[in-house]
This record gives C-alpha cells, sequence and structure tokens, in this order.
C-alpha cells in the first residue's frame, strides 16, 4: 500500500473510532431533578455592566441582633431594588419607590415579614454606577410579632464584559422537581431506544417507550409517541442540561427594556433571547428495574 494511502486509512479508522464518544456520555440512566430558564443577550459593542446576582462588596446589611450582610443585589431599577444576603437566598430586602403611593421597604427574614411604609416619592435607595446605597431604614415585624430590624449601608456590584457579536446569559433561574411534582426518569440506551417514566410517591406509571438521535456536537432528539423534540444539550458539573430556545427579540422597541434592566449602553443590544429546559442527574436509581 502506498503511504499516503496507509496515512488515510488510519485516518479514517481513527475517525470512525473516535466519532461515537462525542454522544457516549448520553447513554444511561437520569433523573430530571430541576428546570431551568435562561436570558441570553448579544451586544453589538464590548462594554462593561453591573453583575447583577453575583455576590458584591461593602456594608449593606441587617442589623437587630446578629448582623447580617445583604451581599447579592438581584435587580435595581428606577423605582425598585432587590437584594438578598446569599446567592441561595436566605434574607431578601425588596424596596419600592412610587410616585402614586406610599413607597414601601419589606423584609423577608426566617419565614417572617418585616415592612415599613414612608411618604409617596420618597427616597428609599440610589443605584448609580454598579453602587447600591440605602439610608438606614427601620422595619416592624407583621402580625402579632412587632420585632424590629434596621437596613442600611451600600454594596458594590462586579462588572462583567458584554462582548460584542457574543451570547452571554444574564439571568438565570432555577426549580427543583421532586416525584409528584414533575420529577421523571429517562433511560437511553446504545441501541437508540429511550424509556422516560414519570416519577410518583405511590405507584408505578407505565414508561413511555421511544428512541432518541444526537446529531452535530449539542443537539438530542427525542421521540416519543411519535412526536420528535429537539433540545440542544450540554454537561454540566456531571449533570446533563436539555435545553429548548423560547421568545427571540430583535426590534428596537422591544430592546430598549432590555437596555435599561441591564444598564447597558442604549441601541448596543441587538438580541435577545429565552431557553428553558431540565437538569438531569445521573444514577442507577434513575429508572427502577421492570422499567
Amino acid at each position: 500500500m502506498r503511504p499516503f494511502l496507509l496515512i488515510a486509512a488510519v485516518l479514517l479508522v481513527a475517525a470512525c473510532d473516535t466519532a461515537p464518544a462525542e454522544t457516549d456520555a448520553l447513554v444511561g440512566e437520569w433523573t430530571a431533578v430541576g428546570t431551568r430558564s435562561a436570558t441570553l443577550v448579544e451586544s453589538r459593542i464590548d462594554q462593561q455592566v453591573p453583575h447583577f446576582g453575583a455576590e458584591g462588596t461593602g456594608d449593606l446589611a441587617v442589623a437587630g441582633g446578629a448582623r447580617l450582610p445583604l451581599a447579592v443585589v438581584v435587580g435595581a431599577g428606577p423605582s425598585d431594588a432587590t437584594v438578598r444576603a446569599g446567592t441561595s437566598g436566605g434574607a431578601t430586602l425588596q424596596l419600592r419607590e412610587s410616585a402614586h403611593f406610599p413607597s414601601e421597604a419589606r423584609l423577608t427574614l426566617d419565614d417572617s415579614l418585616y415592612s415599613a411604609r414612608f411618604a409617596v416619592d420618597a427616597d428609599l435607595f440610589t443605584f448609580a454606577d454598579g453602587r447600591l446605597t440605602v439610608p438606614e431604614i427601620t422595619v416592624v415585624g407583621e402580625g402579632g410579632a412587632r420585632r424590629q430590624f434596621r437596613v442600611g449601608g451600600a454594596r458594590t456590584l462586579p462588572m462583567r464584559t458584554l462582548r460584542a457579536d457574543t451570547e452571554v446569559v444574564s439571568e438565570t433561574s432555577t426549580s427543583p422537581l421532586a416525584p409528584d411534582l414533575g420529577a421523571y426518569a429517562l433511560w437511553l440506551k446504545e441501541d437508540g431506544t429511550a424509556r422516560r417514566r414519570e416519577l410518583r410517591s405511590q405507584g408505578n406509571p407505565m414508561p413511555t417507550f421511544g428512541h432518541w438521535e444526537a446529531s452535530g456536537t449539542d443537539e438530542l432528539t427525542l421521540t416519543f409517541d411519535g412526536e420528535p423534540i429537539q433540545y440542544r444539550y450540554r454537561f454540566e458539573d456531571g449533570a446533563l442540561v436539555l435545553e429548548q430556545p423560547g421568545a427571540v427579540f430583535t426590534e428596537s422597541e422591544d430592546l430598549q427594556g432590555y437596555e435599561a434592566q441591564l444598564f447597558a449602553e442604549p441601541g448596543s443590544i441587538v438580541r435577545v433571547s429565552h431557553v428553558a429546559g431540565d437538569v438531569l442527574q445521573r444514577g442507577e436509581a434513575a429508572v427502577p428495574d421492570g422499567i
């Protein structure tokens, strides 16, 4: 055999050996443990915007007993702001100014609500250059509990870069799934067949049989009852994330609101899209015996 033919044959065999590896990781038993939605934005220029939802720096905190820092600014706008103790939740402070109704501060702490009302158009906070400043406010427990807390200080958000012509995740939200609350087991077999069963705390619902097919590097089609559903898939820390595209906005009148939320340059956002899907964990217990 001529040398170049031998090399070509070796490369062809190597390609055949490695091609299935891209989808091998999909094979197995999975359990849907949560849902996730995300908003993706695309800018026409490189720019820095506040990173809402990330832990910031500063002394904004709740006082009245142990001091509890409020480190994560979830969102801020002309008339409202929300800040939490941590990325996973904890205490939540909501500030709302109004030109027509009493302005209000609401603190949720240990499953209890504390609030205070102020004059119409009162200045409860300022937000500029990624820094949220709250003058000291006293909130009082609602209902029978009259405990008081003081809230005040400032918190500066980290900044992040929106790269030109690159989709960036601007925000995400997740919700857990559990038996009787949307959880399901999914089994993807090497021969392309698939089985899915809703998880219940009692009883064993019959599984649905179908098949699956992966194409490209991130496309997965699941077909059950003759209806194909296409997903984009990826792996995150061992979990399988299945996503479907949602609404897409490209018109300037739709994008202006997103630019205001992001504190992006006017006219700089060219596309906003939404995706939603499920997060699945691998495990032998994902699909019980007999499915």
